[in-house]
């Protein structure tokens, strides 16, 4: 077999700092509670204090989530 040529790696001189690239790696958070749409229609309450505390829940149907329910935007009014 025979050498094959490869492109040069990238080297980081002592001198030189290394750029940070910041990457999203999903749409959505590590962390976020999941709710089907017969377990949210059954419990409905629970989930909507949960989402006037901060967090947001996505609403899943065959595993594919179709909404968030979550807190008002900012500067949204009380009513």
């Amino acid at each position: 077999m025979g050498v094959q040529n490869r492109a040069p790696c990238a080297r980081i001189v002592a001198s030189e700092k290394p750029e940070i690239v910041i990457v999203a790696t999903s749409g959505y958070p590590e962390f976020m509670r999941t709710v089907g749409i017969k377990t949210l229609k059954d419990r409905l309450s629970e989930y909507v204090r949960l989402a006037s505390a901060g967090e947001t829940v996505l609403v899943t149907q065959r595993d594919r989530v179709v909404a968030e329910l979550g807190p008002p935007r900012p500067g949204r009014g009380e009513r």
